[in-house]
């Protein structure tokens, strides 16, 4: 028994009831040091697994809205972001989320694991 069951499992709750099922897709594996863009799936089939997210606005929105009120201005858009509660595999960098019929790449993650031991949920930004 955990230290943070109670929360792991209040997040997992919540995060099922208010997200979107959505599939988890592993990223490829790098096949040679020296050629990292010749990539092969981790194994024949690539490995994919269900899980809730709770979809939110992207990002700087508040921002973003006031730049492009400025003429002249190139401001990029904040991709859309995520929670994600604990789940059974490690999430990555580049794996890629299924929603709906919409492909997302994963571009950074952030972990609350109080003491880097037990993650309660994941902060998932899509590129």
């Amino acid at each position: 028994m955990g230290v943070y069951d109670r929360q792991i499992a209040s997040a997992k709750r919540v995060i099922k009831k208010k997200g979107q099922l959505c599939t988890w897709i592993k990223r490829d594996v790098v096949t040679s040091v020296t050629q990292p863009w010749k990539t092969t799936p981790a194994v024949d089939t690539v490995p994919t697994f269900p899980v809730s997210i709770v979809f939110l606005a992207p990002k700087q929105k508040l921002s973003h809205e006031l730049f492009h009120l400025m003429s002249g201005t190139d401001i990029p858009e904040g991709g859309p972001y995520g929670l994600m509660a604990a789940v059974s595999f490690t999430p990555e960098i580049n794996d890629s989320v299924l929603s709906g019929t919409e492909t997302l790449v994963v571009k950074s993650l952030d972990i609350v694991a109080p003491n880097r031991v037990e993650p309660i949920l994941y902060k998932v930004q899509f590129a």
